[in-house]
């Protein structure tokens, strides 16, 4: 994804989807007494429930990097009570939602599908640095990989 983009209706409705599901899911935690509820999951969960069609249409690729982004997209003013047709007005920026960022929210022993250097690969995640990402390949040999070859993550 380009760092910003002109604001469409896709692109608007799966940001206050997104950001709905995870207060649904806090309230949720919050009503039933779990004030540890993880709702990250929730939202991944909703997120890679979409078809792929939706995200086409939107513009963008399924994939961790982009669900941050629109996850944690702050809607500027006005927005919601923009016409449809003039939301290309608004800009809809990336920019600062790294590989980092995103490969942190994994945990040890998870499965992750990445595109490295174009090339599509399944690992299970051991760590991440700031600069390099560190997984386990099906034969259990540990690699690193430079976080700047990474151009999609997805589960």
């Amino acid at each position: 994804m380009n760092d910003s983009m002109p604001m469409n209706k896709t692109l608007l409705n799966l940001c206050v989807f997104l950001q709905d599901t995870k207060r649904q899911a806090i309230s949720e935690g919050i009503l039933i007494g779990n004030n540890n509820i993880d709702w990250y999951n929730a939202v991944k969960k909703a997120y890679f429930g979409l078809e792929k069609k939706i995200f086409e249409k939107a513009g963008i690729k399924q994939n961790l990097m982009n669900l941050e982004a629109l996850l944690y997209y702050q809607l500027p003013e006005g927005i919601r009570s923009t016409e449809y047709d003039q939301l290309h007005k608004f800009s809809f920026n990336t920019k600062g939602f790294s590989r980092y960022q995103v490969l942190k929210s994994f945990v040890q022993g998870e499965v992750i599908k990445l595109s490295v250097d174009g090339v599509k690969c399944e690992y299970t995640f051991v760590r991440v640095s700031n600069t390099h990402l560190f997984v386990s390949s099906a034969e259990g040999k540990e690699e690193e990989i430079d976080l700047g070859r990474i151009s999609s993550i997805t589960l």
